[in-house]
């Protein structure tokens, strides 16, 4: 099988033309009241979301305090101290009792350039979490601003979307459909671009309306099909050493729409082995002509995209069930009894279970129903005749950070795979 063709003028739309669709949309009606993205819309997100970054600010700059200390702590464990064979002149008058008087060199890794491209589920069904994801990508961003590392975060949806993909002229074509990659936030993005995206953003994600950006579809495999383009233009553009792509869903991807321009007719009962072999690693993939989902040709799309771009795949999958039925769906624990109150334990304390599976270097399945529930207030009143006991605040103040911690699984993981990463140059 073959890849179609692209255009990427359809397939792909810049923050540049994002903005521009969003300013021109502010107090233009679509016939419904529900439609109209207003100035008011506009003024009172901006409210909202100024409130939460006063809020995230401290939060943020914690974690930037973290993550140069946990860098600095790399940093300093691969130092590499040794001798130059030459005399040092100030340690010369204490040959008689020194065996050592040559000059030392330090070896100091410098850490490597890190970039994030961050693929967005933009389905309908992400609407129940989609204000504590926004949350947790504007923190990210934040995050990445602060500590100079470029990212690019991507929504994809087939909602209102043309079909990029064209068949004309090819044989055996991977049968894609409708899908446009929006680019709604970049470390390209001047102050004034970036604050009003990040608007826009807040009040979808409170339950507005933008009439150019409607949820939609999961066409999660058609990205992957045009990502190691994206990636790899990322990567080259930027100078980057490590890419992070992070693609973030609460499901699998649409089926897929079989193959197009078959060479051969279909016989009934026959079975057919499909293949798609990489031009430019020359690698061979198995191909299902109807596959879809983790077990699919989404883990198959993952594998090409790693193996084309070099980067690190990382996972988060918005899980809205029970433990149990995870354990059902990606048979963690194997049918272990041990093992699953084992894991379930984990579940419970963290609200997240690391899955290995399903193509990821890393992927999370993160408990959504915790991440909707979490309260960022501090409960402690010692006001009144009804004050709390020291006790009392103390666990109080556990579960807060507990749910801290929750809010901002994203932005953990990244702060420690930034700086868990460098190399030794002389």
């Amino acid at each position: 099988v073959n890849k179609p063709d692209v255009d990427w003028d359809k397939a792909v739309h810049d923050y540049k033309k994002v903005l521009s669709d969003w300013r021109g949309l502010i107090d233009k009606s679509f016939g419904w009241d529900w439609q109209k993205f207003t100035s008011e819309n506009f003024l009172a997100a901006r409210q909202g979301l100024t409130e939460w970054r006063t809020q995230e600010k401290q939060t943020i700059s914690f974690l930037v305090k973290e993550f140069e200390q946990r860098k600095a702590a790399e940093l300093y464990a691969k130092i590499n101290i040794a001798k130059t064979g030459v005399i040092d002149t100030n340690k010369l008058h204490t040959y008689k009792y020194n065996d050592d008087i040559f000059r030392r060199v330090a070896t100091i890794p410098h850490g490597k350039n890190h970039g994030f491209v961050m693929i967005l589920d933009w389905s309908g069904s992400m609407m129940t979490n989609l204000s504590h994801t926004l949350k947790q990508l504007f923190s990210l961003c934040l995050f990445c601003k602060q500590i100079g590392v470029p990212f690019e975060v991507y929504a994809f949806r087939d909602c209102g979307a043309d079909n990029p993909f064209s068949f004309t002229g090819k044989e055996n074509v991977i049968g894609a459909e409708k899908l446009v990659l929006r680019n709604f936030l970049s470390s390209r993005m001047n102050v004034e671009d970036f604050n009003f995206a990040l608007t826009c953003l807040w009040h979808i994600g409170q339950g507005g309306h933008i009439h150019s950006d409607g949820l939609g579809g999961t066409p999660l495999n058609d990205a992957l099909l045009i990502a190691p383009k994206i990636v790899n233009d990322f990567k080259v553009r930027n100078k980057l050493e490590i890419t992070n792509v992070i693609v973030l869903t609460d499901g699998d991807s649409n089926p897929g729409n079989g193959i197009v321009n078959e060479t051969t007719p279909r016989v009934h009962g026959q079975n057919r082995k499909y293949f798609y072999v990489d031009p430019t690693t020359r690698k061979t993939y198995d191909w299902q002509s109807y596959g879809w989902g983790p077990h699919g040709n989404t883990s198959t799309l993952l594998r090409i995209l790693k193996d084309s771009t070099g980067c690190n795949l990382v996972g988060f999958y918005l899980y809205d069930r029970s433990f149990k039925r995870l354990n059902y769906d990606f048979n963690i624990t194997n049918g272990n009894s041990e093992a699953f109150i084992k894991a379930r334990k984990y579940w419970n304390e963290n609200k997240y279970y690391p899955v290995r599976s399903v193509g990821y270097d890393e992927y999370y399945v993160i408990d959504s129903n915790a991440l909707r529930n979490t309260n960022n207030d501090l409960a402690i009143d010692n006001t009144g005749d009804k004050k709390m006991t020291t006790k009392k605040m103390v666990s109080a103040f556990t579960k807060f950070a507990q749910k801290k911690t929750v809010n901002r699984v994203l932005l953990r993981q990244f702060s420690e795979r930034i700086a868990g990463h460098s190399k030794k140059v002389a």
